[in-house]
């Protein structure tokens, strides 16, 4: 397997930090790349406003698209930078899905029916169409406000209007059947507690404790 960091422009000091990596015995393959979408263009007045809001980072988030055009890998795993991987998954290599990811109920409300993805662990199928397709997705920006994305109610949550909101629309809803939702405890553990504060109600719907 080969380590690839995706940074953005503006993190100057960012190749910098993988050289020093690589002079210490762990090379990583530094892939510079910019925003995938111009946000200023967009044409939905409500997204492009929201979008530099949303989530931890804003249209940053959208970063992770450039996971999909590296098509010279069997699979890309992408995984944000404050992850730790215990054990191996070798097992998920071989998985026919488009794209492997568990789902963030935390960041779930009470009407959610789809849950968010969670946007620091997906398995993926590289596919140059597929990124193509998810950058017109953002660039277009149908994300309605209390609707979520093409008014499907998906994507109205925190970060829904990036990565949490954009994999779960295209993957379960323009492409039903091509995602696979891994076992949260298993795979990405977050050691969160998925239950509403003040009455205990379980996020993802399934029966209290």
């Amino acid at each position: 397997p080969e380590l690839i960091a995706i940074v953005h422009p503006g993190a100057s000091s960012a190749p910098g930090q993988f050289e020093w990596l690589a002079s210490r015995g762990l090379p990583w393959r530094v892939i510079v790349r910019p925003v995938p979408i111009n946000v200023s263009a967009i044409p939905n007045a409500v997204y492009r406003n929201r979008q530099p809001q949303s989530g931890c980072c804003g249209e940053r988030e959208l970063l992770q698209l450039w996971a999909w055009p590296l098509v010279e890998y069997h699979r890309v795993v992408h995984l944000d930078m404050d992850c730790l991987v215990l054990q191996p998954f070798d097992e998920l290599f071989n998985r026919t899905a488009e794209v492997l990811y568990t789902e963030d109920w935390l960041m779930a409300n009470r009407n959610t029916k789809v849950a968010p993805a969670q946007g620091g662990f997906l398995l993926l199928r590289p596919s140059a169409s597929t990124f193509g397709a998810l950058r017109d997705l953002a660039q277009e920006g149908d994300w309605r406000g209390g609707a979520g994305w093409g008014g499907s109610g998906i994507g109205y949550f925190f970060g829904g209007p990036t990565i949490q909101g954009i994999v779960p629309y295209f993957f379960s809803h323009l492409r039903p059947g091509s995602a696979e939702i891994l076992e949260r405890c298993t795979y990405n553990n977050m050691a969160d507690n998925p239950y509403f504060k003040e009455d205990d109600e379980c996020r993802d719907h399934t029966p209290d404790r």
